[in-house]
């Protein structure tokens, strides 16, 4: 029978969050209908942003491809901040609409694949947040020690010295942003390994 470990790596395992990203961005932009790869103004720019960002929502959760129904300003809002992060500064939107108004690269359909990008990576991030969290509140003091020490055997040779040599006690408060980086770290390693 599986540990606990073992059920939450398997759970937050890249291959189950982080590779799924790319299929589900190239999924959503793919199938979505696009009235132009142009737009001519905010207004068009937020209209196909909360577009997509319906289009895009049932897909990110799984539950289908039917858009969801209006929810009023918040999705414009919700599209702005995300628009902001993706372009890295408090007016990204306003970059998102020169990129999709002069058709540089890629116009409206590379806008709504970065901000489809950005919206699954941090979904995928709160999903392996999440599982971490539930594992770790769900132990006792001694299962703690315990997971570090099995997490610590079964990853040795791809975990940095100073981790694997030290003390259990040491280990079990570093286990939980470890498991958090857990996913990315195979993602690395995998990809090493295949060149």
């Amino acid at each position: 029978m599986p540990s606990k470990l073992e059920l939450l790596l398997d759970s937050i395992d890249p291959r189950r969050t982080l590779d799924g990203v790319a299929r589900y961005v190239d999924e959503a932009v793919n199938s979505f209908p696009f009235g132009s790869i142009q737009v001519e103004s905010g207004t068009e720019l937020r209209d196909e942003m909360v577009r997509f960002w319906r289009h895009l929502q049932p897909r990110m959760l799984g539950l289908g491809t039917n858009p969801l129904p209006e929810c009023g300003p918040f999705e414009w809002e919700h599209c702005k901040r995300t628009l902001n992060a993706v372009y890295s500064n408090k007016t990204g939107w306003r970059t998102a609409l020169d990129i999709a108004r002069s058709g540089v690269e890629g116009g409206l359909t590379g806008v709504c694949r970065r901000f489809a990008e950005r919206m699954m990576t941090e979904y995928v991030e709160q999903l392996i947040d999440a599982g971490v969290q539930s594992f770790w509140h769900g132990l006792s003091a001694d299962e703690r020690i315990a997971a570090a020490k099995e997490y610590v055997a079964t990853y040795a040779d791809v975990l940095p010295a100073a981790f694997v040599n030290k003390h259990p006690a040491e280990l079990q408060e570093l286990l939980p942003s470890i498991l958090r980086q857990h996913p990315r770290m195979l993602q690395r390693f995998h990809r090493i390994g295949r060149r």
